[in-house]
């Protein structure tokens, strides 16, 4: 393929807004891929995936202050991580084992993770934790990095949000119901949700290089084309995301990682209704379940704000006031769009009205307000650029 040929220069108000965004150091580098009727119009990387020694301001791994290593261009090849723009993978994987009559979305949580009822959380279905109307706390960051085990038995032993009703409150839920998903998927299927994944979804759809949590030897192996975060919130850029085990932690909700371009093929997938050259992943009819609005017009505890969800995927806002809502899809996107972002750094979604497949990812936080208007600037100026407004 020739990369030239899917510049970004094909999209000129969109480049500026990247370019400028790493001149105010809001990040350093960016991968982004854009198709419409599956050809793609660009497939691009610019700038750095990590900093030199001569720019890094600190450097923090679990074990403190380390040595910067030599900047790092960012390349198409490099896998950025998703954060929970990866969330959807998960919600497709539920919905293969739901088409196959392993999971009903309506029973409850219990039928398929034994003891999970306790503490208040027996009437939680699957359909609660794809729609973000459960109750389950958030994981503590400090079981972030422990074991599978560990982690599960947090999410098992902690009650509900207290005065939650599942189904009739919302608020996303970042970790604890997407652990609680992939506990399912190893219930039901017997693999790993990890393994699941890469032989159900990942392999077919030729995302050779995408993964939910990468293997150590293949952290090892990856080298220097595993990118890192930023933390570009500040007036100068650190990096607090460079330690290796981060790679290998096991969130299913989190640790998405890849060539930004692979998650781009995904929504193809989604978009030509469940298949992608030749594979198929999912029924049309599953596809339409999952990008259906089954949350409509619930206040997000956690935004703040009123937000429409399918299973697994934020759909768009059907008003213009809400469509500069953080994570949203931008000023012309149609109500038809579904797709997920990132925390402060990625996006991933398809607009069936304009058979249009976006995803980018940016490699710095710079705090939500920033990211939210730097969301919605791209989002739009990529509709402009297409001269879809």
């Amino acid at each position: 393929m020739n990369k030239e040929q899917y510049s970004i220069t094909n999209l000129p108000k969109t480049q500026k807004i990247i370019e400028d965004g790493m001149d105010e150091r809001l990040h350093i580098g960016a991968q982004g891929y854009i198709s419409i009727q599956g050809i793609i119009v660009a497939d691009f990387a610019l700038g750095h995936a990590t900093l030199g020694k001569d720019d890094l301001a600190s450097s923090i791994c679990s074990e403190g202050r380390v040595q910067a290593p030599p900047s790092i261009r960012l390349t198409h090849r490099t896998l950025m991580p998703w954060m929970s723009a990866g969330k959807p993978v998960v919600a497709v994987a539920i919905a293969q084992l739901w088409e196959r009559g392993l999971v009903d979305i309506e029973e409850y949580i219990s039928k398929y993770i034994p003891g999970f009822a306790r503490y208040g959380k027996g009437d939680i279905t699957v359909k609660h934790l794809l729609t973000h109307t459960s109750g389950l706390q958030p994981i503590n960051p400090k079981c972030e990095a422990d074991s599978w085990h560990r982690i599960m038995s947090h999410v098992m032993e902690s009650p509900l949000y207290e005065d939650w009703e599942p189904g009739k409150q919302a608020g996303y839920d970042p970790s604890s119901g997407w652990c609680v998903l992939g506990e399912i998927i190893k219930q039901v299927d017997g693999r790993d949700y990890t393994e699941y994944v890469r032989s159900e979804i990942f392999e077919p759809l030729g995302m050779e290089d995408s993964w939910l949590s990468i293997p150590g030897d293949k952290v090892k192996e990856y080298g220097d084309r595993l990118a890192i975060l930023h933390d570009s919130k500040g007036a100068l850029v650190t990096e607090p995301h460079s330690d290796p085990l981060l790679y290998s932690v096991p969130l299913p909700g989190g640790a998405g990682r890849g060539p930004i371009g692979e998650l781009g093929k995904f929504y193809e997938m989604l978009l030509m209704g469940g298949e992608f050259a030749g594979q198929r992943v999912l029924r049309p009819e599953t596809v339409g379940s999952l990008v259906y609005r089954h949350r409509v017009g619930m206040l997000d505890r956690t935004f703040g704000a009123v937000y429409d969800w399918g299973l697994g995927f934020l759909l768009a806002g059907r008003t213009p006031e809400s469509k500069n809502l953080a994570y949203q899809y931008g000023k012309y996107s149609s109500n038809e769009v579904f797709g997920h972002g990132g925390y402060q750094s990625s996006i991933g979604f398809a607009d069936p009205e304009h058979n249009l497949v976006v995803a980018w990812v940016m490699n710095g936080t710079p705090g939500e307000t920033v990211h939210s208007r730097r969301n919605y600037s791209i989002n739009s100026a990529i509709y402009e650029d297409l001269g879809i407004i």
